[in-house]
């Protein structure tokens, strides 16, 4: 057998290996079960007061905590906690660091990352350390070595780490990952893709679209989605 071919078997088993890890992890949290989940938010920009919207509109999450300099976007944020009729959250202010404070509270068993890109690993690993699982918001990490900090940190403290990317969780998507996963797994891959805004579509949604080129020893094969 070639060292190519031993390779991509030590990728593939190494990655089900993980893959089965993490979902253990992410099974044995859920088997816990509470009533409501304690969200804390640190960044309540624009983003932060997105995610926001959406955590208020539900009766079995509480907003317990933000975390965020800015006090104008504090003041928006507060205001949407409100006029939802919600308990007011804690707050962090003091400068860029007051969120670790936040990750401490025990009344907070997730956060929601929705800071500036520099800040989503240090923050998430600050998360993972205190106890609590964060969502990330793109684009999480920025060097190869934040995603080997986040993993070794998520492995080492038992606590599953969730990516806030809609796009990981399309159809399209996922039915590329599992054509490669399932039906070629010992095949080279070469993904070719564009993504482009049409804004007169009523929506305004993105169109993209994704070319794969399998390479095979037989003519390669080409799979328009």
């Amino acid at each position: 057998m070639s060292r190519t071919i031993q390779r991509r078997k030590f990728i593939r088993q190494t990655a089900a290996a993980s893959a089965a890890i993490a979902l253990s992890n992410i099974r044995a949290f859920a088997s816990s079960k509470v009533n409501q989940v304690k969200v804390g938010i640190i960044g309540v920009g624009l983003r932060g007061q997105s995610h926001l919207d959406l955590l208020l509109r539900r009766d079995d999450v509480v907003v317990t905590a933000f975390a965020d300099p800015d006090q104008n976007m504090l003041a928006s944020a507060l205001k949407m906690v409100k006029d939802a009729g919600k308990p007011q959250p804690a707050v962090f202010s003091n400068g860029n660091e007051d969120y670790l404070n936040l990750v401490k509270r025990d009344d907070v068993d997730a956060v929601v990352i929705a800071t500036p890109w520099e800040w989503h690993i240090p923050q998430a690993i600050a998360a993972i350390k205190a106890g609590k699982i964060p969502g990330v918001e793109v684009c999480g990490a920025i060097k190869l070595q934040d995603c080997w900090d986040v993993v070794n940190a998520s492995e080492a403290a038992n606590i599953p780490v969730m990516i806030l990317e809609n796009v990981c969780y399309r159809r399209d998507i996922l039915a590329v990952y599992n054509m490669v996963r399932k039906v070629i797994p010992d095949l080279q891959v070469m993904i070719r893709s564009s993504f482009s805004l049409t804004f007169n579509m009523p929506t305004n949604f993105p169109v993209f679209s994704v070319t794969l080129m399998v390479l095979t020893p037989l003519p390669p094969r080409l799979v328009i989605l």
